[in-house]
């Protein structure tokens, strides 16, 4: 058996240069140029991402991730407001949970377009299509040891994910977020060899800015991106560096001073508490001991959720009761852990051919900081999506490698198989975008919570409801929570609704996402529904609107 080291074949050649390689590997700069057919191949792939795309554009409903309800509202408070925040509430405005890089990206959308809330998803489309461009045109910047066919794919794999393209029709910064992590990277390792120049440099900025206040999670980048810039070169790049932290700080004076955005808006208090508290957070609280958050951190991504973003097929009840019926419960996790293992071997022969890049470092802290997050799910990976599917062809040529009998180790077999790979998961991919999935099947139609509120209450009104920013956008008036504690009277819900000020109380089916919708009330919904039939009967509160089939209930509060 040849050696892993020094073996011609056992450096990947399908999509890479692996006769090149010995140690630490750099292709000739003849494999690094584009070919007509990977170009032909590439604008095939991002032409049907764009289909695929648009064909069920409309189909996911503004609010139907609850995250994104909370987006539209920020940024319509930069463009409608004279204060930042979750404007929904009346008084001064709520603190959003996320940074204020994307609202401040989706203003002037909001500004050119106010009444077509779609356009707010444009943003998404182009960043994955600019994403996969970068991935493509740049990829000598992203891997020296591997070839424009391994850019071709991971760039195709990309586009078309279940998860890229169900993005696309989403108010979410994830596609967005990674194009400033991709712009970041390339421009960090394109200075290892040679001098940025100062639109390079100016470019390097906003993108580590954008980074740093698109997502919390963005810090981790932009601390990594820095620190590699320094190590390539560190008595040239340091100077650059404190150059570049000084000019974030100065763009963030800036942004604070034109717009309404202030510095509390910054600190991160909740997502804080949530790293440090978890316990404290009722939804998927995990374990507060950080030992045992990343076991079970590390547990539920092996099993799970990178499953779920290489392979979009089963993962779900179904699965699970098929294979307990079979008397194999553990082999879903078993699928997913053998996909971790094969991306892990992928991974150690990267880091073997070419060291530590800033791609492949920066993958390290954010699945560190993803293990010890309380909310855990496959979208989180979004931002690593590239680094997952090189680390998934790296080691499926491996594992091809040592499975192949020595007399048939030809080039052209791992070509084909590997090739096969890349056109089974695209194909995949498509098969799973391809049909129209309304998010009403999932988790109903969320205008209809409010639509009589919309159309027969003041619109000074302020609405009590257990989805405040969603019911904003939807009903157009003033909405605050529900309250978290609990009552032993009705007399004391009574003047917690007069303490908010509030006109009317929305009884709604519960805000979950759901394999098919099935509407009903939430715990909270349920123990308040017997304290307003109590007012009802002291002529405190009045039953204004019902809905059996809409399952809603609008009773208005008499002060």
């Amino acid at each position: 058996m040849p050696s892993f080291r020094h073996s011609t074949y056992d450096q990947p050649s399908f999509l890479c240069s692996n006769k090149y390689s010995g140690g630490k590997a750099n292709i000739p700069e003849s494999e690094k140029s584009h070919s007509a057919i990977q170009i032909i191949l590439w604008s095939l792939c991002v032409v049907w991402a764009v289909f695929l795309s648009l064909k069920n554009y409309e189909t996911f409903q503004i609010g139907g991730f609850r995250d994104d309800a909370e987006y539209v509202v920020a940024t319509r408070s930069l463009v409608h407001s004279d204060e930042y925040g979750l404007i929904n509430l009346p008084g001064e405005p709520g603190l959003p949970r996320f940074p204020f890089g994307y609202p401040l990206i989706l203003a002037p959308i909001v500004t050119l377009f106010p009444d077509n809330p779609d356009a707010m998803k444009w943003p998404a489309l182009i960043a994955s299509v600019l994403n996969a461009g970068l991935l493509f045109w740049c990829w000598k910047y992203f891997s020296k040891s591997t070839s424009c066919w391994y850019g071709l794919a991971v760039s195709g794999l990309y586009i078309l994910s279940s998860m890229t393209v169900g993005l696309t029709r989403i108010v979410m910064s994830d596609a967005v977020f990674t194009t400033f992590c991709l712009g970041s990277i390339l421009l960090a390792q394109r200075s290892a060899e040679k001098p940025l120049n100062i639109i390079e440099y100016i470019v390097m900025i906003v993108c580590l800015f954008f980074t740093l206040f698109t997502r919390t999670v963005g810090a981790i980048f932009v601390a990594t991106t820095l620190s590699y810039y320094m190590i390539i070169k560190p008595r040239e790049h340091w100077k650059s560096a404190f150059a570049m932290t000084v000019s974030i700080f100065v763009l963030f004076s800036a942004v604070i001073t034109v717009t309404p955005i202030k510095i509390k808006h910054v600190i991160p208090t909740e997502y804080l508490s949530v790293l440090t508290s978890p316990s404290d957070w009722g939804q998927n609280a995990k374990e507060d001991p950080i030992i045992d958050r990343l076991i079970s951190g590390s547990l539920e991504y092996s099993q799970k959720y990178i499953r779920k973003v290489i392979l979009v097929l089963g993962g779900g009840d179904r699965e699970r009761e098929v294979f307990d019926r079979l008397g194999i419960p553990f082999f879903p996790s078993l699928v997913g852990i053998i996909i971790v293992l094969i991306i892990g071997t992928g991974y150690v022969r990267w880091i073997f051919q070419e060291g530590f890049s800033l791609f492949s470092v920066c993958v390290i802290p954010y699945l560190a900081i993803l293990v010890l997050w309380s909310w855990r799910d496959e979208r989180l990976l979004y931002p690593i999506q590239p680094q997952l599917y090189l680390g998934l062809l790296l080691g499926s040529s491996v594992i091809i490698t040592k499975l192949t009998p020595f007399r048939y180790r030809q080039s052209w077999i791992r070509h084909l198989m590997l090739g096969a790979i890349v056109t089974m998961l695209i194909s995949i991919y498509s098969f799973r975008n391809f049909p129209a999935d309304f998010s009403q099947s999932h988790i109903g139609d969320l205008s209809m919570r409010t639509a009589w509120i919309r159309d027969n209450t003041e619109s000074s009104s302020v609405i009590m409801t257990e989805e405040p920013p969603t019911d904003y956008i939807y009903g157009m008036r003033r909405t605050v929570p529900y309250p978290q504690q609990s009552f032993s009277t009705a007399a004391d819900f009574f003047n917690v609704l007069l303490e908010n000020h509030v006109n009317y109380f929305l009884v709604a089916p519960r805000y979950q996402w759901q394999g098919k919708h099935t509407p009903g009330f939430s715990a909270k919904t349920s123990s308040l529904l017997p304290l307003l039939e109590k007012l009802r009967a002291e002529k405190l509160v009045e039953l204004t609107y019902s809905s059996e089939q809409n399952w809603v209930k609008v009773f208005k509060v008499k002060s």
